[in-house]
């Protein structure tokens, strides 16, 4: 949210609408909005944390609701924002489950200015697509962040024989055909001994310490941290 507005987001209070029953946003409170401020809508992606349905929110900087998307026992939605693609304005979203150690399963997802999903984007090689970035480029592609669960021998790092390796991923997909343009895996070009890669024995789940949260297109090449 910019520094020039501020909002407080009630949890003990919901909102209730007569003609949808099934949606009960938090309350969301604009405690300031600067004058020279040229923001209209704030795009909000709220924990389920209750009481009040989490999910996707756009509320105006009059502190009305504008649209409300809301969280399934399923599905979170983060990472929501405005974008562009092909020109026109697009809400893009991340959709699915938080796991253990804080990065995400899921798929992410674009809609259209009537608020109607035109695609949904999934990470390739078997993986899912985490919630830390999500960004749609000028050439019509979406960098999507995701995470590689590898079975490894760590005893030669003072690990188990029998463990594993959390490694970060950033693909690069066409988003009209569904094509991978391009994969990057921290396992190729990491050294094991200078990466802060997660690891441990199958007893136990991959923490997720190391994380790419943040993609972006460097003239022709492809970036992260």
């Amino acid at each position: 949210m910019p520094s020039s507005v501020r909002a407080a987001i009630s949890r003990r209070t919901s909102s209730i609408f007569v003609s949808r029953p099934d949606l009960t946003p938090p309350k969301v409170t604009l405690t300031h909005v600067a004058a020279a401020a040229k923001l209209q809508y704030l795009f909000l992606g709220l924990a389920n944390s209750g009481p009040g349905q989490g999910g996707a929110m756009i509320m105006d900087t009059r502190g009305d609701l504008v649209w409300f998307s809301p969280d399934t026992a399923n599905n979170s939605k983060m990472d929501f924002q405005l974008q562009s693609y092909r020109g026109e304005p697009v809400l893009t979203w991340f959709q699915g489950k938080v796991v253990r150690g804080g990065h995400g399963e899921g798929v992410v997802v674009i809609a259209d200015s009537s608020y109607r999903t035109i695609h949904t984007i999934r990470a390739w090689d078997g993986l899912t697509a985490d919630f830390h970035d999500f960004v749609v480029t000028p050439q019509g592609t979406a960098l999507v962040t995701a995470f590689r669960t590898v079975d490894m021998d760590l005893s030669a790092l003072g690990g188990p024989a029998d463990g594993w390796l959390l490694s970060g991923v950033a693909q690069e997909i066409d988003i009209a055909t569904g094509k991978l343009p391009f994969s990057w895996d921290s396992l190729d070009h990491v050294p094991l001994s200078g990466r802060r890669s997660a690891h441990g024995q199958h007893t136990q789940p991959p923490d997720t310490r190391p994380v790419i949260t943040r993609t972006w297109l460097a003239g022709p090449s492809f970036a992260g941290t």
